[in-house]
């Protein structure tokens, strides 16, 4: 869908874009209008797709936090959820992804000591938890950016089908939080592997510096 709309992105840029919306077409489009923003306002230096994951990560996750924050007020109000939106709020002002990673791993930690009604979690604490997976989703896809920025590295992406694994994540999301960090962790483990895998390799012979994929000379189909 992309590639007939997007005249010359290369396919890493596709695969960015496919993380970040898990395919959903709404959130695919609004992804690659903000990959072109971001490639003009570059000009004609062009623009990594370890830049582009960056960036859009930064954005998607001002706006998770803003929904985020907005459904956690609208929740039960029979629970005094103020301090936990304090803790969400706080992760607005994360200007980096590891930033982010680290402050959702806090957050997270802080959930696992909440009360419950009954047998069930609080909704407020569902909304947070919710964040929490979608922020440490971001993280991996910033950590296969990196991967997709080498030869050896898209090598294994394409072949180990990371994308989709993390695209499946974030489908998930929309259907169950447990469902989604299940996902998220068999996906931790396949990226550890293959990030420990390359590591060894680039140990024991020396390559010289890939080319990078940048965003050039695109147009609007």
């Amino acid at each position: 869908m992309l590639s007939r709309r997007i005249v010359n992105l290369p396919e890493p840029f596709l695969h960015i874009c496919h993380m970040l919306s898990g395919g959903l077409p709404r959130d695919l489009i609004r992804c690659a209008r903000e990959m072109m923003t971001l490639a003009a306002a570059q000009g004609a230096a062009g623009i990594s797709v370890e830049q582009v994951a960056e960036a859009l990560i930064i954005r998607e996750a001002a706006a998770k936090i803003r929904a985020t924050t907005i459904a956690m007020r609208q929740a039960d109000a029979d629970h005094d959820a103020d301090d936990l939106l304090v803790s969400v709020a706080h992760l607005a002002g994360a200007d980096t992804t590891a930033e982010l990673k680290q402050m959702a791993e806090h957050l997270e930690k802080s959930l696992s000591g909440r009360t419950a009604v009954g047998d069930r979690p609080r909704r407020e604490i569902l909304i947070a938890l919710d964040l929490c997976v979608y922020l440490r989703l971001l993280e991996k896809i910033r950590r296969i950016a990196d991967l997709i920025g080498s030869k050896k590295g898209w090598s294994r992406m394409t072949a180990d089908g990371l994308s989709q694994s993390a695209a499946s994540v974030r489908q998930a999301l929309e259907v169950s939080v447990p469902l989604a960090r299940s996902r998220l962790d068999l996906l931790e483990a396949r990226l550890a592997s293959i990030e420990t895998g390359l590591r060894s390799a680039k140990g024991t012979k020396a390559a010289p510096a890939p080319k990078k994929p940048l965003i050039g000379n695109v147009a609007d189909a």
